[in-house]
C-alpha cells in the first residue's frame, strides 16, 4: 500500500538506513530507523544478540574482541545523542557513573561513538530479573529479606556517592544464577534527562517521555516517588519510596499502586494507599511497618537513609515471621526465640494453601490451632545437626532433645517431662507406628528404644553415624554414610543393607514406602559446598529391581506424606509436590507450606527440625536455616546448662581439651569448614584455628 513518495534513501555505516517519506495529507515527516544487526562492528565490538528496548535506547550483547569478553552495550537515541549539550552532560554523569564500584551494582565501563552511533559499554549481567522472578508469584519472607538486603546496600554505597537510581523497579534488578544481585541503568535516568539541568519535570525519568513511551512509562510509574511523580525536586529518600514499592512486590506478588492508564497510576501514587491485608498474615510486624514507612507519602516521615533500612533488614533475617507472644518479665534474647517448638494443625503460613493442598482432607474444614511450647530458661536444645523433634502418629503426643535428655510433652498438657532412664547424650528421636515407644541414637553409637512411660531402654542395634531414622511397621530404616541405607527390626538384631552407596553418596533422613517394597531418601554429594543439601535430590528407589528415580532435584529432608505429597526443605522453607506413589512420578509444581524451619546445625545432615504426624498436625522449631544461630553451653552431670559468652552461631562438634581449659568448635563460611579456639577461663570471642 503506497502511503507516500519516498523522497529520500541514505546507506549508513553498520546498516543504519534512514528513509524519509512525504506524505501527501501533511507536511509531516517521519524517519524510521532500523535496527543495528547482530554483526555489527562498533569499534572493537561485535554485536551478537537484541537484548532488549526500553525508554533509555536499545541493548546489544557483544563480543569485546580486545579484552575477549562479553559486554552489554547500550545505544543511546539518536535524539540524544545529536544534542551536544545532553552529550557533554551525559559524559560528566556517566564518569560518575563508572566510579561506583560494588558487587551489587553493574558496572559502566566506557562511553563511546563508533559509526554515527553513541553508546555505552555496560557489564554484561546473566540471569533473570526480578521482574520475570516475581511472575511466578510472591517470594517467600526469608529470601525477599536476602534479597532487600542485596538491594539496599547497593543504594547505600551509591548514595554516598552522591547518585539517586530514580529508576529502581524489578526490571532493573538481576538475579544472577549464583543468586546473586545487580542493579542495573543506575543513575541512567538523571544522565539522559531532558532539557538543562533544574529542579524540575526533568527530575522524573518518565514525564519527560510521556508522550512517546507511554507503555514504558506505566511500568515505571508505579515505581514513582510522590515527589518525582510531581515533577519535584529528588533526592535519596525518592530511591526509598521506590524500594518500598519493591518490597511490597516481593511480599505479595503485586504492584502497591495500580491502575488502567498512566494517569491513574500516579494518582494512586499520590493519594492512595497499599492494600496491607494484602501482606502475608504470618509475618514478622516489624518487616510491615519497615515497608510502611518507606511508603510514606511526605518524604520527611519516610526513612532518611537507607542504611538505617540495610541495618533493620539484617536484623530481620532471622525472624522473617510473627513471633509467638509470650508473657515474660523481660525481653528473650535472641538465642532463645529459636528454641520455641510450635505445633499446629496448619500454621499460619500455610492457610493461604489451604485450599490447594491440606494435610489431612475431610467433608468439612478443619480447625487450624496453634500454640507455643516454651523452654525454661534452664533448657537448651541440644545436638541441633541431627533431628531434634518428632510427635507421635496420632498427633497426640511430642518428644524433643533438650540439655542432651529426651522429653516428652502430651499435647493435652502444660508441662513436658524427662523420659525416665533414658539417659544422656541422645539425638535424632522418633516413635513407634502406635505412639507407645520412642527411638532414639545414643551416644554410645547404637539406636535404642524406651517406653514413653520410661524405663531401661532397649539397644536396638549398633549405627555409627545415622543420619535419619524413620520407624514403618516392625521395621526400622536408617541413613548411615558411607554404608548406604540400612534396615533392622525393632526387636532388634543386625542390620541389612538394603541400598548400597558409592563413595561420594551421602544419604539421608530414609523412609519406607508402598508397604515395604521401595524406600525414599535424600541423595547429597560428599564433594558439594556449604549448601550441598538445598542442591541435593530426592530419589525413591525400587528394593526390588534397584531401579532410583529422582523426584526432587534440588531440596532435602524429603517425606511422604498421607495426602499423597512428597514434603521436602529448600533453605529454611518447606514445601510440598503431589506424587503417584503406584507410578513413583511427581504429579505437578511445588507449593510453599511453611517458612523459618531451623535446619541442621552446620549443614551436617541436612535435616529440617520438623515432624508430621498421620492426622495432619506438624510440629516444627522456627529458627533460620544451615546457618541457624545456636549458643555454646557447658552441661554438668546434673544436665544443668551454663551458656558460654561467645555470639550464637552454626556451630558444631564443639570438644574440651584434655585439662578441660580450651573449646574447640567447627563453625563455616558457607564455602569451608573453620575451627576455631575458645578459652575456657572466660573469653568473649573465638580464635580462628584453621585457614
Amino acid at each position: 500500500m503506497k502511503i507516500g513518495q519516498i523522497l529520500h534513501l541514505e546507506n549508513r555505516d553498520a546498516g543504519f538506513v534512514q528513509f524519509q517519506f512525504s506524505l501527501p495529507c501533511s507536511a509531516i515527516i517521519a524517519r524510521i530507523v532500523m535496527a543495528i544487526s547482530i554483526g555489527t562492528q562498533l569499534g572493537s565490538h561485535e554485536i551478537t544478540a537484541l537484548l532488549g528496548k526500553g525508554g533509555m535506547g536499545e541493548v546489544y550483547r557483544a563480543r569485546d574482541t580486545k579484552l575477549k569478553r562479553d559486554v552489554a552495550i547500550k545505544i543511546l537515541p539518536d535524539e540524544f545523542a545529536r544534542d551536544a549539550d545532553r552529550v557533554s552532560r551525559f559524559q560528566r554523569e556517566a564518569e560518575l557513573l563508572a566510579s561506583l564500584n560494588h558487587p551489587n551494582i553493574a558496572a559502566i565501563y566506557d562511553l563511546e561513538e563508533s559509526n554515527g552511533f553513541r553508546y555505552l559499554i555496560l557489564e554484561l549481567v546473566e540471569g533473570e530479573t526480578l521482574a520475570d522472578r516475581l511472575k511466578r508469584g510472591p517470594i517467600a519472607a526469608s529470601e525477599a529479606l536476602k534479597i532487600a538486603q542485596q538491594i539496599a546496600d547497593a543504594l547505600e554505597a551509591a548514595h554516598e556517592r552522591g547518585v539517586i537510581h530514580r529508576d529502581l523497579k524489578p526490571a532493573n534488578v538481576k538475579i544472577t544464577p549464583e543468586g546473586k544481585l545487580k542493579i542495573l541503568d543506575f543513575g541512567l535516568a538523571k544522565a539522559m534527562e531532558t532539557g538543562p539541568v533544574n529542579p524540575g519535570l526533568s527530575d522524573s525519568p518518565t514525564l519527560s517521555n510521556l508522550a512517546t513511551n507511554a507503555g514504558i512509562i506505566l511500568g515505571t510509574a508505579a515505581y514513582m516517588s510522590p515527589e518525582q511523580a510531581n515533577g519535584f525536586t529528588v533526592d535519596r529518600r525518592s530511591d526509598i519510596f521506590s524500594f518500598g514499592v519493591v518490597l511490597y512486590e516481593m511480599f505479595t506478588g503485586r504492584q502497591p499502586f495500580q491502575g488502567r492508564t498512566t494517569s491513574e497510576v500516579m494518582a494512586s501514587v499520590l493519594v492512595r494507599e497499599p492494600d496491607w491485608t494484602a501482606m502475608p498474615p504470618n509475618l514478622n510486624p516489624r518487616i510491615l511497618e519497615l515497608i510502611r514507612r518507606c511508603l510514606q507519602k511526605d518524604a520527611k516521615a519516610r526513612w532518611q537513609a537507607v542504611g538505617d533500612v540495610r541495618v533493620e533488614i539484617e536484623s530481620l533475617l532471622s525472624s522473617p515471621l510473627e513471633a509467638v507472644a509470650v508473657a515474660v518479665a523481660k525481653p528473650r534474647p535472641l538465642w532463645k526465640r529459636a528454641i520455641t517448638l510450635v505445633a499446629t494443625a496448619l500454621v499460619v503460613a500455610a492457610i493461604a494453601s489451604l485450599a490447594a493442598w491440606n494435610l489431612k482432607p475431610s467433608p468439612s474444614p478443619g480447625v487450624v490451632a496453634r500454640f507455643p511450647v516454651v523452654l525454661p530458661e534452664d533448657q537448651l536444645f541440644t545436638n541441633l545437626a541431627r533431628q531434634l523433634v518428632s510427635i507421635s502418629p496420632d498427633g497426640t503426643k511430642l518428644v524433643y532433645v533438650v540439655n542432651n535428655q529426651l522429653y516428652l510433652r502430651q499435647v493435652a498438657e502444660m508441662e513436658a517431662r524427662p523420659i525416665p532412664g533414658a539417659g544422656g547424650g541422645v539425638s535424632s528421636p522418633f516413635f513407634s507406628p502406635d505412639g507407645q515407644w520412642v527411638g532414639f541414637w545414643s551416644s554410645d553409637s547404637t539406636l535404642k528404644k524406651i517406653a514413653i512411660t520410661g524405663d531401661a531402654p532397649i539397644t536396638i542395634c549398633k549405627a555409627d553415624n545415622p543420619w535419619g531414622v524413620s520407624w514403618d511397621g516392625n521395621d526400622i530404616v536408617f541413613s548411615n554414610p558411607p554404608k548406604g541405607i540400612l534396615r533392622v527390626s525393632a526387636n532388634g538384631g543386625e542390620p541389612e543393607v538394603l541400598v548400597k552407596m558409592n563413595s561420594l553418596e551421602l544419604p539421608s533422613h530414609p523412609q519406607m514406602l508402598d508397604r515395604g517394597t521401595s524406600v525414599l531418601f535424600t541423595l547429597g554429594n560428599l564433594t558439594g559446598t556449604a549448601d550441598r543439601w538445598d542442591q541435593a535430590q530426592i530419589v525413591v528407589q525400587s528394593l526390588s529391581t534397584g531401579e532410583r528415580k529422582t523426584l526432587i532435584r534440588s531440596g532435602s529432608d524429603g517425606r511422604y506424606v498421607p495426602t499423597g505429597h512428597i514434603v521436602y526443605a529448600v533453605g529454611s522453607n518447606i514445601l510440598a509436590v503431589p506424587v503417584d506413589l503406584k507410578r513413583l512420578e511427581v504429579k505437578g509444581g511445588p507449593v510453599p507450606v511453611i517458612e523459618g524451619v531451623m535446619r541442621s546445625a552446620g549443614a551436617v545432615t541436612g535435616a529440617a527440625h520438623l515432624a508430621f504426624s498421620t492426622n495432619g498436625t506438624l510440629v516444627y522449631a522456627p529458627g533460620s536455616d544451615a546457618k541457624a544461630r545456636m549458643t555454646l553451653a557447658v552441661a554438668d552431670l546434673t544436665g544443668k546448662m551454663q551458656p558460654l559468652r561467645v555470639p550464637p552461631g552454626a556451630y558444631s562438634y564443639p570438644r574440651l581439651s584434655p585439662n578441660g581449659k580450651q573449646l574447640v568448635v567447627q563453625t563455616s563460611d558457607g564455602k569451608d569448614q573453620i575451627l576455631s579456639i575458645y578459652d575456657m577461663s572466660g573469653g568473649t570471642t573465638l580464635r580462628r584455628l584453621t585457614f
